[in-house]
């Protein structure tokens, strides 16, 4: 498969085991407890020589100052006089060890105080006061390496300076010379500007060995070029272009940092404070100054400090990320980057090779994603030629065969030499200072696997409109997608963006293929959406709502609007916070019921109002009004039972019969009536009879 057009190019460049070995050696080790010797002294700013600084007037050294004292050291002061310099970076002027770093409060602020060893075995003390910032605390420093920042003193009592020393003795960090005589400050401290002139170190010039062959997009044409690393000045260059970046021991890297085509540099710090650091520039090659002060990104790598550093776009994202190769047991270890490049993650670690060998990566197949291999020389055993040898899938390290290359003199280069989106190999040799590039190899027929369906989602729920980001997390790198979103939409993007717009349980599928084959895989109510949160309605329903007692009576929830909490009021003084209760009804009685919900929105209550009769078996009573008169006589019957008679009988005794509770009854005919009242609930039946009860006179006849 070819990728019709690579967004990144990337290219891991190595050297010699043996000159890394010899560049990490020089690195910072803040872990060791020896000093390590000074190899000559550099200017504390503007690098190396002081450039765009001055001496403060009357604050140089064995100045008589305003305060009355000579002044033990030198006040540096940015050009443009002022704050101007505030920020501006202070370097370590030697190799040393770390003897103080911290706040010292009034009339010095942070101070940094290090320990230089000569190689006579005699030392030196340097002084850095008033700074702004503090960036290192304990270990070993290098000689150029950034320790600070300038800055105002305690609280801001200066304006912007330095305030830097060479003591001949360890004194306290913040030791001062008040009352001191002119001899005596020359017996404990140097002049600094004096001693570091007299002890710098001029570059030797530069041997084969000193230059590390690099290549890189550095222009997005798709087509690499060569460029070169020079190990004592720092310098990176590359078609005719010269850019310093780094400090000395720091180990070069090309890679695309952010994903937009073009390749930038980087550098690999080992073991500084007890860890290694990559720092890399984002900004193009064509926009780069003569010299780079500082990274875009810092990232941390642990402490490796034997690793030789390596790049490459694992993940196949578009970004590169790093690595490390620990050449004395033949190990990789492989980084991915987050999304702002400022952390790494572990993505694989595995060994390959030989102990010794040189680490590469390059996308030997096309495929979008870095691959490894490595550089062995001279190959076979005491012959004048090297071997490549070219992992085309992290998961199947077996059967790699050798490809010869080069001479044993030579180091290894990787490129895309012709744009055609495969890296191919190529050779520097350092008694020529020529490269030699092949753009045929390797050659790997592309053979896929079919692939295996696999995707996430983010999110999985919510309210709607509910957007989903679905990503392929697919194995066997398919060539084609198709998206089933549940919801009757489907999409053949690879990593699509979806909106479900009503609630409900989706399920998803992914069907992926390529020439070999297809594979789908089906995620189950994957998706849940669910309508946005309102004010809830509360209402319920209940069963039975009536009977003898004890009486069991399930509640049901049935309010609107997704409540999260419940309240229930059972009319005789129980409660439930349960969303469906189940309550016991002990005495007989009539109950209101209420019912309170509530969500993030609101709570709202209904009570329905004698909503359960609890009964015992009722006892019939009754009164009537009146209970005599003349025909035709009407009579109004009340019913006083007890125990909540549910059904009525009523006898009034002159063959007349009534179903309703309290009923009206006339009486045609003089007489007197016995009357009865048969009550009934589901408990039982009871019957009340009173005789004689009516009297019904005859009416009157008129003379």
């Amino acid at each position: 498969m070819k990728i019709t057009y690579k967004l990144k190019k990337i290219v891991t460049f190595s050297m010699m085991v043996m000159f890394f070995t010899i560049a990490i050696s020089n690195a910072v080790n803040a872990g060791q407890s020896s000093i390590p010797v000074s190899d000559g002294f550099d200017f504390p700013v503007g690098i190396p020589n002081g450039d765009g600084y001055n001496h403060v007037y009357g604050w140089d050294f064995l100045d008589y100052t305003t305060e009355k004292v000579y002044h033990p050291g030198e006040d540096w002061n940015g050009n443009g006089g002022g704050n101007s310099d505030l920020g501006d970076p202070v370097y370590a002027v030697s190799n040393g060890q770390i003897i103080a770093a911290g706040n010292y409060g009034k009339g010095w602020g942070n101070i940094i105080l290090i320990q230089h060893l000569l190689p006579d075995g005699t030392s030196v003390w340097s002084q850095y006061a008033h700074l702004d910032k503090i960036m290192v605390s304990s270990g070993n420093v290098v000689r150029g390496q950034q320790i600070g920042t300038i800055g105002k003193g305690y609280n801001n009592e200066y304006l912007a300076h330095l305030h830097f020393e060479i003591r001949k003795e360890n004194r306290s960090p913040n030791a001062w010379v008040s009352g001191w005589t002119k001899s005596k400050v020359k017996n404990y401290y140097y002049d600094p500007s004096d001693f570091i002139n007299s002890h710098r170190q001029l570059d030797e010039p530069i041997s084969h060995e000193d230059l590390i062959p690099l290549a890189g997009d550095m222009y997005k044409n798709g087509k690499d070029i060569t460029g070169t690393f020079n190990s004592n000045t720092n310098e990176f260059t590359f078609n005719g272009k010269t850019v310093t970046f780094g400090i000395k021991g720091d180990l070069p890297v090309i890679g695309d940092w952010n994903g937009d085509g073009y390749d930038e540099i980087g550098v690999y710090r080992p073991d500084q404070d007890g860890k290694s650091y990559f720092y890399l520039v984002t900004k193009h090659w064509s926009s780069l100054s003569t010299k780079v002060g500082s990274a875009d990104k810092t990232i941390p790598f642990g402490s490796y400090p034997k690793d030789i550093p390596i790049v490459g776009d694992w993940d196949g994202n578009g970004k590169d990320d790093v690595g490390g190769f620990l050449s004395e047991n033949a190990k990789f270890y492989l980084y991915t980057l987050d999304l702002d490049g400022s952390k790494a993650k572990s993505y694989k670690d595995f060994s390959f090779g030989n102990p010794g060998d040189i680490p590469l990566s390059g996308d030997w197949d096309g495929n979008g994603k870095d691959e490894i291999g490595i550089f062995r020389y001279p190959y076979p055993d005491n012959s004048n030629t090297n071997a490549f040898y070219f992992v085309f899938d992290l998961n199947n390290l077996n059967g790699v065969e050798p490809v010869e290359y080069g001479n044993k003199e030579d180091y290894p280069v990787i490129g895309d030499w012709d744009g055609d989106n495969d890296d191919n190999i190529g050779v520097y040799r350092p008694a020529t200072k020529e490269f030699m590039k092949d753009d045929s190899i390797p050659k790997m027929p592309y053979n896929p696997e079919p692939p295996v369906s696999d995707f996430s989602a983010t999110p999985t729920k919510g309210n709607t409109p509910l957007k989903v980001t679905f990503t392929d997390k697919s194995a066997g790198e398919p060539t084609s997608w198709k998206w089933n979103f549940g919801d009757g939409e489907t999409s053949t993007s690879k990593s699509p963006v979806h909106t479900y717009s009503e609630a409900g349980s989706y399920t998803v599928t992914l069907t992926v293929s390529n020439e070999a084959g297809e594979s789908e895989e089906a995620k189950s109510n994957y998706i849940t959406v669910t309508e946005p949160v309102q004010k809830p309605v509360a209402a319920f329903s209940a069963s039975p709502t009536s009977g003898k007692t004890p009486l069991k009576v399930k509640f049901t929830d049935t309010s609107t609007g997704f409540p999260t909490s419940w309240f229930w009021n059972f009319g005789d003084g129980s409660k439930s916070y349960l969303q469906n209760p189940i309550h016991k009804y002990s005495k007989a009685g009539v109950y209101s019921v209420s019912l309170t919900v509530k969500n993030a929105k609101g709570r709202n209550t209904v009570t329905k109002t004698d909503y359960i009769k609890v009964v015992t078996k009722p006892v019939a009573k009754f009164s009537a009004k009146p209970t005599s008169g003349k025909v035709p006589l009407k009579v109004q019957f009340t019913d006083t039972s007890t125990g909540i008679p549910t059904k009525w009988k009523w006898d009034f005794g002159d063959r007349s019969k009534a179903f309703s509770q309290n009923p009206t009854h006339k009486y045609s005919k003089a007489g007197i009536y016995t009357v009865s009242l048969t009550v009934k609930n589901a408990a039982g039946t009871n019957t009340k009879t009173i005789k004689n009860y009516i009297t019904v006179k005859a009416a009157e006849s008129n003379p």
